[in-house]
C-alpha cells in the first residue's frame, strides 16, 4: 500500500472550502487536475471523474464511500478486477484558527502499485496542483460562490 497526503491552509471559511470542493460541475473552471467531475456527493453514488496528467487524461468512476457534510468526503475506485490498483481518496476540511485546512489523502493498494511509479508520481503532482488551485479559488472570494 502507498499513501499520499497533502494539507493546504486556506484563508477562507470551512463552509466556503466545502462549497467550492463539492461543486463538481464547476471543477473545469478552477481545477487543473480533476478537469471534469459530475454526479452528486452522496454516500453510495457513483460519480464521473476525469483527471489530467502530463501524459494525457484518465476517466474513472469512483463511488462515494463516506460523507460528513461540511467536513469530509471519501471516494473509492478500482479496475474491474479488485486488488490490482485500488484507490481510496479522502478529503477532510477543518478550521484551524482563522484558516481552514484542506487535507487530501490517497491510499493506493493492489498488485500494480509497486510497478506504476510514473502514475503515482503524476497523481502526487496532480494532488499538489489541485490543492493549490482550491486555495486560490477560495481565497479569491472567500465569502461566496
Amino acid at each position: 500500500m502507498r499513501e499520499i497526503r497533502y494539507e493546504t491552509r486556506i484563508d477562507a471559511t470551512p463552509e466556503r472550502v466545502w462549497e467550492v470542493f463539492t461543486d463538481f460541475e464547476n471543477y473545469h473552471t478552477w481545477n487543473p487536475f480533476i478537469v471534469k467531475a459530475s454526479g452528486e456527493p452522496r454516500v453510495g453514488e457513483t460519480i464521473q471523474v476525469t483527471i489530467k496528467t502530463p501524459t494525457g487524461t484518465e476517466e474513472y468512476t469512483p463511488r462515494i464511500k463516506s460523507l460528513e457534510p461540511g467536513s469530509s468526503l471519501t471516494w473509492v475506485s478500482g479496475p474491474a478486477i479488485p486488488g490490482m490498483f485500488d484507490r481510496e481518496i479522502a478529503f477532510n476540511i477543518w478550521a484551524e484558527g482563522p484558516r481552514t485546512v484542506f487535507s487530501h489523502t490517497a491510499r493506493l493498494k493492489g498488485l500494480f502499485v509497486g510497478v506504476r511509479g510514473d502514475t503515482i508520481e503524476q497523481l502526487e503532482m496532480g494532488y499538489r496542483t489541485m490543492n493549490s488551485a482550491l486555495k486560490d479559488r477560495c481565497e479569491q472570494n472567500p465569502a461566496s460562490g
